[in-house]
């Protein structure tokens, strides 16, 4: 039997929720101040943010206003300058 396959909505649901795990997981690694777990946390915000990418999903913006995409607010202003 094969698994039912996910719809768009699902998908990107999925996709948003892995990055916002790995947003959280990175914070945590970052506070405990562990180089290999921040290192791994890193590869996996990377991986969830490429993947965003990838499949177009929008994912909601992180602490400095910036989407998956690296558009925001923040972003906009950077260009202009």
């Amino acid at each position: 039997m094969t698994p039912a396959k996910r719809t768009g909505d699902e998908h990107a649901e999925a996709v948003r929720g892995r990055v916002r795990k790995a947003r959280a997981d990175l914070a945590a690694a970052a506070a405990s101040r562990n180089a290999s777990a921040v290192r791994d946390a890193v590869d996996e915000m990377e991986e969830a943010l490429a993947l965003a990418r990838i499949e177009r999903v929008e994912v909601p913006a992180g602490e400095d206003g910036r989407t998956a995409n690296g558009s925001g607010a923040a972003a906009c202003e950077e260009e202009r300058r």
